[in-house]
């Protein structure tokens, strides 16, 4: 599946991904971290396109915090290399909403767990995208 939507070509550096926004998908995602075990997760969205979202963070003791960082990269267009638009970051056990991307491409969340407990992010998605997968993301400054 990831080469037929060109994901492959997007983990060997540079490549075009076209995103119709066609069809409507819904999805729930639960994303596993250790203390300190960071990830990054995005969905393909095509400019214009809705996408409603609701994450929480869940932990066998209850509750939970997690750093995050909620931001996009294109796909097409004109943009100059390593672009990219941060829409909200900080620290926090949960986030819902409503969202349109500004341009075609990959939008979604950088994750940290912060906590001394393992916890789940169960991410629900709801619009017009095309994927939900995990990108390798490079270690944060701290």
């Amino acid at each position: 599946t990831g080469r037929l939507l060109g994901l492959d070509a997007l983990s060997a550096g540079a490549a075009k991904v076209v995103v119709t926004g066609k069809e409507f998908n819904t999805g729930h995602y639960e994303i596993k971290l250790q203390s300190g075990e960071q990830q990054e997760h995005k969905a393909l969205v095509a400019k214009d396109a809705s996408l409603i979202y609701n994450w929480e963070v869940r932990s066998a003791r209850g509750g939970g915090a997690v750093i995050f960082d909620f931001h996009g990269e294109p796909t097409e267009g004109k943009f100059p290399k390593g672009y990219f638009k941060s829409y909200a970051e900080g620290e926090g056990s949960m986030s819902k909403g409503t969202f349109v991307a500004p341009f075609t491409g990959r939008h979604g969340w950088y994750w940290q767990n912060v906590g001394g407990d393992p916890v789940t992010i169960v991410v629900e998605l709801a619009g017009r995208y095309a994927s939900f997968d995990r990108v390798d993301a490079p270690p944060r400054p701290k």
